[in-house]
């Protein structure tokens, strides 16, 4: 069932996302079944608010109560609170998870989420981002960096002049500076599976390793599996577990391998579907793929071709992939300041091409998936109804929907003024100078103050062109002829006009 109502039980307000009783609801998307924008000055408190209904502090009653999972996305770094999330519940935003994992294993896991969304509903995201030029590339991680810096000392276990240290070191697979490095950590990880005790190599796993795994494509051979249950037994120690992940581990790292390329076309279909069976190594967590997934965590992907916006949206569409699986059948998502590091287009587009692909990601059995977004753009505000943003900093009758943007712009809401402070000061100072009394004087100030290297007997010349920069063409014809009547009233101004003017005629009979 959809949330119809929140009571801010601080205010006792209460704010509706689903208007009841109205002829006309708007249907944004068709698994989207509300959008609700909050909008307010800088400090109006949006974010406070997302935060609030995402936290169990008492703040807000969703009504009707039901079991639902609340998601919250921010981009921005935040300074973030450990308040406590409900069961089901995920915070997701930036400063959340840092505050979990080192920004090196964010990015490795947003990328591997991102690429995991887009190839495995690529028509969708077609209709969003032209994927023609778009690769994704294959690196180690910082881990898999020390690993290879490490070389042979990071098997320090296996004693020195064995043949082992030998097979490893002329392994063909390539590129050999990626395979060498996965080849040890998972003998490294073979190593402590199999061995019982931390300081001490059993020579049988040695043996085991060493004769029953074949380096040239690093896969087992024929009786690795039995030999692996003997030894097993004779350690009286269960074999099933360890064997179900060392057949698991071996048909994914070929797989890797097999399918291993330095970059990966993604408008190419082989290509995706190698990037998704990648994905899904990589993001399994079940046990029986621990090795697999225990490897790989050396490998990350990088995108190549992507524009600063396209890399926002695809962090937002890779972490809420990452929860899907997780969440509940009915969600709440939370995504404050929306248009955060979005073009102008981007903005424009949000509403129709976005939404829809956030409606994918998070399908659900009912399809009761309500968002709530904050922003402080008036381009996205002009697709909403305007019975669906809430304003916090003030009520507001203008109509949203449809609007043009710079009306939207010029709503106390959203900016006090529509054109920047400085060229707003500008603008005044100049009305300012229009004003009666010591009018050539005060053009002088204005000069002096705004340019450099001005001469002060064309001081008149030069403020014509200062007004003349002025973008908005009513405002510079209004001042251009407030500055024509000033020269032709100004006796002083007619002086030197003419004097100049004789100058001129002067030079011309030289010439």
């Amino acid at each position: 069932m959809v949330v119809i109502e929140i009571l801010d039980n601080q205010t006792m307000q209460t704010y509706r996302l689903c208007e009841q009783g109205s002829n006309l609801r708007m249907k944004y998307s068709k698994n989207i079944a509300s959008l609700t924008c909050i909008v307010g000055k800088n400090g109006s408190g949006k974010t406070q608010f997302i935060n609030a209904l995402l936290w169990s502090d008492g703040r807000f009653e969703l009504k009707p109560k039901k079991k639902r999972s609340i998601v919250k996305y921010s981009g921005a770094v935040e300074l973030h609170k450990n308040n406590e999330i409900p069961d089901d519940s995920f915070d997701i935003s930036t400063s959340f998870l840092l505050s979990q994992v080192s920004l090196t294993a964010l990015n490795r896991n947003d990328s591997i989420y991102q690429v995991g969304a887009v190839v495995n509903i690529f028509k969708k995201f077609q209709e969003l981002i032209e994927f023609s030029n778009k690769q994704v590339n294959i690196k180690l991680t910082d881990s898999g960096e020390a690993i290879k810096a490490f070389g042979e000392r990071f098997l320090s276990r296996i004693p020195k002049g064995d043949d082992l240290r030998t097979q490893i070191k002329n392994v063909k697979i390539q590129p050999k500076n990626i395979m060498t490095v996965v080849i040890r950590k998972s003998i490294s990880i073979l190593f402590d599976l199999l061995s019982f005790d931390d300081y001490f190599l059993d020579d049988d796993v040695l043996k085991l390793i060493k004769e029953d795994i074949d380096f040239e494509n690093f896969q087992p051979k024929e009786d690795f599996y039995d030999k692996v249950r003997d030894y097993l037994a004779k350690k009286n120690k269960e074999s099933d577990p360890i064997v179900d992940k060392l057949e698991q581990f071996f048909k994914d790292i070929n797989f890797f391998i097999e399918g291993y390329k330095e970059s990966f076309e993604i408008s190419n279909e082989n290509d995706r579907n190698i990037l998704k069976e990648y994905v899904r190594i990589m993001t399994d967590k079940s046990s029986r793929s621990s090795i697999s997934r225990d490897v790989l965590l050396l490998i990350e992907f990088e995108w190549n071709g992507l524009s600063s916006g396209e890399l926002s949206l695809l962090n937002l569409f890779g972490r809420l992939y990452g929860i899907k699986d997780e969440v509940q059948d009915e969600i709440l998502l939370l995504i404050d300041e929306v248009d955060l590091g979005l073009h102008p287009e981007w903005q424009r587009r949000w509403v129709n091409d976005v939404l829809p692909l956030i409606g994918e990601i998070l399908r659900t059995k009912n399809n009761i998936l309500q968002v709530i977004i904050s922003t402080h753009s008036p381009i996205i505000l002009s697709d909403l109804f305007d019975k669906d943003i809430i304003f916090l900093s003030e009520n507001s009758d203008n109509r949203t929907f449809g609007q043009n943007i710079y009306e939207l712009f010029n709503t106390s809401f959203v900016l006090d003024n529509v054109q920047g402070k400085f060229s707003t000061n500008y603008i005044k100072e100049v009305a300012e100078v229009f004003k009666p009394d010591q009018i050539h004087e005060k053009i002088t100030k204005f000069l002096e103050k705004y340019f450099a290297n001005v001469e002060g007997e064309q001081s008149s010349e030069y403020f014509e062109e200062a007004i003349k920069l002025i973008g908005e063409p009513i405002v510079r014809n209004h001042f251009l002829n407030k500055l024509k009547q000033f020269k032709n009233n100004n006796k002083e101004e007619l002086i030197r006009y003419h004097e100049k003017e004789i100058k001129r005629l002067r030079e011309d009979l030289k010439s």
